[in-house]
């Protein structure tokens, strides 16, 4: 046999007999339906990699992918379409997938421009790392550059040789819908409005052409030839039916759309991320109710700290992201450059702070404003003095860490930044990126901004920034974490901030963005930080130095937050609060009037009285915000609230559950028919269903526990085998076996014997044995024909004895999973 030749064919004769007489595929229509094949898999992965739309921005990305599925599914069908047996399908897409992705990312370092050498091999591995610094600096839709489009492309492939040896080389075309699967999931996972439904039923559609082509190359029908025979509009039909299924059903479920996948906020089944990663996006995390405590610090402060984490400077640029992730950073040895941004000579005050990390994980370390010193860092950390933030070094991570940082907080006040003034000329210049204003600046940034200093009378700076700071946190504006979502506008960039200032409705990386665009445009300088919030008082306290006692504080990733920071001369960097009904805003910055419908009361926010002092120099509370992008904050008015969580638990629940609940309900019918044999006036027909169905009640029960009733068993001989393996159980065997043989041997009309009569039944032998020596252990039993009630109890007796014999695996199988369900 050669590699072309077919499982059964002959090494002679015609081509198209098999060896039993019967027919085999023509090379003509075997070729046909491998190339049918590798189309379906090919449309099925192309529409479930259609979810991936929002993930980066544009479809650049796309033309890639097909490319690349396109060739993967050409290369199996081609080898199929001669005639190889698996492996050999799979081994040709696999090579067709390194091939196309030479070509198209590495084209330039391999031979012929497809076949992959050393060169190759050294720049792929610098794609990942590529990709790793891709992942942290910017937020979905990401930018299609090529680290990120490469492992796309890498990921689709692989589910495209993945779903085509499952359908059409392992001959599991059902099991097909599991790689198609872990597409949408991915989708669901990232993107904040989940895979969507219009996705989630292309991909049907896709699956369904799969399973229509395996169920062609099963067969001896031409391809060509199913337009002309029913098949093709079954197919149809019944992809129509199941389209039409995923679109209505989910919207008589409720939750489904807006608290399960594919659509909506997500079920983080192995907890929620707990580092503040300024690239994920916010909004997706802050719809989560769930927030896992990260940090805790201690502090001899008189208010609680807020602990900055990174700062984003660039606001030109595609994807806001810090900037200085890539800047030479001086060692963290102790003492800590502030640099000439920091400069100041008015009153300070000293405050002493030890930080535990715990679980949070993210390269940036949390510091509060004024660090000046840092002991007890494990690892390498770089420290940059113009942002005044700590990025991990090679080696260095975050989680489990415990350090002191003693920092100079400035004590800044309305008349002191009044007295400010901009810039002098020969001082420190500040970075030319924390005033640039955007080429691209959206008309309505600089209308608003101008419009509201000009209602004001505003002077000079600070009463500029205090008037956008009102203005934002006005009555026109409402806090909300779905608006961004529902309407489009849900992240960061230019386009963002436009569309807020338009709705007037989003969270804090939408007021933070506005308002340090809005400063820029009236020439302040402005950036935005990112860090936490302070959190709860944890009750317990720790030693300081000279022995004073620091009060601990715990923060969870709710508490993550963005603010604006603005540029004073002499000053340096001052935050503003402009999120409105988030906490308090600090003393220089008297609050503006709530939002219209009134301050939201945040079960995470401190206690009245705990957090209501001028913070310094440090921005105002937005308590329930998860770690993300620049922003956070959480409203209870707009949350998700428990609802959706509880009903997705329920509804796990449910499923899990389903196999065991349907099992019940197939016994307890079988049981209603059985035990209707008692009813007054049961006339012949019930008298003869019952026992019948309480024959089938027990073959479920035996398939249930590993004891399938073979196909050429008799009753009898089914219940004498399970006699053997139950012999307490051997009376209420007999029963229902003597029952049912009545009513299925008995000739019509004698479904009840005479009364008074006896008749004689096989005794059950353990060792089965003949008829004849079955015959010879008969025993005399009373002619009466059980009741509904004896057949009930003689499953029950029968049900007990089978979970007894069987092992805690089966037992979990026979409850959780019945075989009898699924099993004919």
């Amino acid at each position: 046999m050669t590699l072309l030749d077919t499982p059964g064919t002959r090494a002679a004769g015609t081509a198209d007999e098999r060896p039993d007489g019967g027919r085999q595929r023509a090379p003509g229509r075997r070729a046909g339906a491998a190339w049918l094949s590798g189309a379906a898999v090919a449309a099925a992965v192309l529409m479930a990699s259609g979810s991936l739309n929002g993930v980066f921005e544009g479809w650049r990305w796309l033309e890639h992918a097909t490319v690349t599925v396109v060739a993967v599914c050409a290369a199996a069908a081609g080898v199929r379409a001669l005639g190889a047996r698996s492996p050999w399908p799979t081994l040709a897409a696999l090579t067709a997938l390194v091939c196309t992705l030479t070509l198209q990312f590495f084209s330039e370092s391999a031979f012929l421009g497809f076949l992959p050498g050393p060169e190759t091999v050294r720049r792929l591995l610098e794609v990942f790392p590529a990709a790793n610094q891709a992942i942290l600096s910017e937020a979905p839709p990401v930018l299609p550059g090529a680290p990120l489009v490469f492992l796309t492309c890498l990921a689709v492939g692989l589910v495209a040789a993945t779903t085509d040896l499952i359908a059409f080389g392992l001959r599991f075309p059902a099991f097909a819908a599991v790689p198609l699967g872990i597409v949408l999931a991915a989708a669901s996972l990232i993107k904040p409005q989940g895979a969507g439904l219009g996705h989630v039923a292309a991909t049907a559609v896709g699956f369904l052409l799969i399973l229509g082509a395996a169920r062609l190359a099963d067969s001896t029908i031409d391809p060509a030839a199913a337009v002309h025979s029913g098949l093709l509009r079954q197919s149809v039909l019944i992809a129509a039916g199941a389209v039409i299924a995923m679109l209505v059903v989910p919207l008589a479920l409720p939750g489904f759309t807006t608290g399960l996948l594919p659509e909506g906020r997500k079920l983080y089944l192995w907890g929620q991320p707990t580092g503040i990663n300024p690239v994920l996006n916010l909004g997706n995390n802050l719809r989560s109710p769930v927030g896992l405590t990260t940090v805790r610090y201690w502090t001899d402060s008189e208010e609680p700290l807020y602990l900055r984490t990174a700062v984003v400077g660039d606001l030109d640029a595609a994807r806001w992201a810090p900037g200085d992730a890539d800047v030479s950073r001086q060692p963290m040895d102790g003492s800590l450059d502030q640099g000439p941004w920091a400069a100041f000579e008015g009153e300070t005050t000293i405050v002493n702070t030890r930080i535990a990390t715990g679980n949070y994980a993210s390269p940036w370390l949390p510091l509060p404003t004024g660090a000046g010193a840092v002991d007890g860092l494990r690892g390498t950390w770089g420290w940059f003095p113009e942002t005044a933030t700590a990025l991990a070094g090679a080696g260095a991570a975050s989680p489990d860490q415990d350090y002191r940082v003693v920092s100079r907080r400035p004590v800044i006040t309305a008349e002191l930044l009044a007295g400010s003034g901009r810039p002098a000329e020969g001082g420190p210049p500040v970075p030319e990126v924390y005033s640039s204003v955007p080429d691209e600046l959206p008309g309505i940034v600089v209308e608003t901004a101008e419009r509201v200093v000009a209602e004001a009378s505003a002077g000079n700076d600070y009463e500029r920034a205090l008037a956008l700071q009102n203005h934002l946190r006005g009555v026109d504006y409402r806090y909300s974490e779905e608006t961004p979502l529902e309407q489009g506008y849900d992240g960061n960039g230019l386009a963002v901030v436009e569309a807020f200032l338009e709705v007037r409705s989003g969270y804090c990386i939408h007021y933070s963005s506005a308002m340090a665009l809005m400063a820029r445009s009236l020439g302040i300088p402005s950036r935005i930080a990112i860090g936490y919030a302070p959190g709860r008082e944890a009750g317990g306290t720790v030693d300081g130095p000279d022995g004073t006692q620091l009060q601990g504080y715990s923060i969870t990733s709710r508490n993550a937050h963005a603010w604006p920071e603005l540029y004073f001369e002499g000053i340096g960097w001052v935050p503003f609060e402009p999120t409105p009904g988030r906490g308090t805003t600090p003393g220089y910055a008297p609050d503006a009037p709530g939002p219209a419908e009134g301050p939201v009361e945040d079960p995470l926010l401190p206690a009245p009285g705990q957090n209501t002092a001028d913070p310094g120099a440090e921005p105002t509370s937005e308590a329930s915000s998860p770690a993300a992008t620049p922003g956070g904050g959480r409203g209870s008015g707009d949350g998700p609230g428990t609802a959706p969580t509880i009903g997705g638990a329920v509804l796990l629940l449910l499923l899990l559950a389903s196999p065991h609940l349907l099992r019940r309900l197939a016994g307890a019918r079988r049981l209603r028919r059985v035990r209707a044999m008692d009813a007054p006036g049961a006339g012949p027909e019930a008298r003869s269903d019952g026992p019948a169905a309480a024959w089938d009640e027990l073959v479920a029960l035996g398939l249930d526990y590993g004891h399938r009733m073979r196909a050429a068993e008799t009753a009898t001989d089914y219940a004498n085998r399970l006699t053997g393996t139950l012999p307490d159980a051997a009376g209420s065997l007999a029963v229902l076996r003597e029952a049912f043989e009545r009513v299925r041997y008995a000739p019509p009309g004698h479904g009840r014997i005479p009364e008074g009569t006896h008749r004689h039944v096989p005794e059950p032998r353990p060792d089965g044995g003949s008829l004849a020596t079955r015959l010879a252990g008969v025993r005399p039993v009373p002619t009466a024909p059980p009741g509904g009630a004896e057949l009930a109890a003689a499953l029950r007796e029968v049900e007990l004895e089978l979970s007894a014999a069987a092992g805690a695996a089966a037992q979990a199988r026979a409850r959780g999973l019945p075989p009898s369900l699924f099993v004919r």
